[in-house]
């Protein structure tokens, strides 16, 4: 027997034969006339042998659909049902997934179970989207708190240091102060000990010279007695405007 273009064996178990990779269909697209047809179109992969559509629907319906190339459609649409196509590519022995398209029908009585699974399937999207939300914000608020301190602790830090520089600033302010005052000291002390030494100097210089004109004046008078003592005489005196002399 000849199968996809090679010989089996009849009775051949199936996983004999050799299967074929198909792709699945692409851009399902799903149109209604307002009436009562739904029209399928959708786009192929190539090399294909043929189509197949199928629909379910929540009034308990199903089956197949008419295909032409890749193209299909479905009559007798009921108002207010929901419609689910699928459509397969199938070549040789090979089948492709299937490609999903659902259609609800304008009018009619909506289905309460369908409203229901509507109801709690927004419900829980508006809760997902709300705790996403939450989340985000928590992590936005986490985040703007954990920049919040980090600048407190960086304005702290810059605080400290400012205030450590100062304290360094002045003490070596009071450090220099301290150095000028001792220096100032040392040199009055200085001064102070040159006068000092000066006036000892002058006052020494003063009290010697006047030793030596005292010593002189005791040399000279010794002098003036040796020589009276010498020439045996006395010292002539004066008495009014006459000189005598005694002998």
């Amino acid at each position: 027997q000849e199968i996809n273009g090679e010989l089996y064996v009849k009775g051949a178990k199936k996983d004999a034969i050799k299967q074929i990779k198909v792709d699945a269909p692409s851009g399902l697209n799903v149109t209604f006339d307002g009436a009562s047809t739904v029209t399928l179109n959708w786009s192929g992969p190539t090399e294909v042998d043929a189509y197949a559509a199928s629909y379910k629907a929540t009034d308990g319906s199903s089956g197949s659909l008419s295909i032409s190339g890749t193209t299909a459609s479905l009559g007798g649409i009921k108002p207010g049902v929901t419609y689910s196509f699928s459509v397969v590519a199938k070549k040789g022995t090979g089948t492709s997934p299937a490609i999903g398209a659902s259609f609800t029908a304008p009018g009619g009585t909506p289905d309460p179970k369908k409203a229901e699974e509507e109801a709690a399937k927004k419900k829980a999207e508006e809760e997902a989207k709300k705790k996403a939300d939450e989340e985000v914000q928590k992590k936005a608020n986490e985040d703007k708190q954990k920049q919040e301190e980090a600048q407190k602790k960086a304005a702290e830090e810059q605080r400290k240091q400012q205030e450590q520089e100062q304290q360094q600033q002045q003490q070596q302010q009071q450090q220099e102060q301290q150095r000028k005052q001792q220096e100032e000291a040392q040199k009055k002390a200085a001064e102070e000990e040159a006068a000092r030494k000066k006036a000892e100097e002058e006052a020494a210089r003063k009290k010697a010279e006047e030793e030596a004109a005292r010593k002189k004046a005791e040399e000279e008078q010794h002098k003036q007695q040796e020589q009276q003592q010498n020439t045996g005489g006395d010292t002539p005196h004066a008495d009014g405007n006459t000189v005598t002399t005694e002998s």
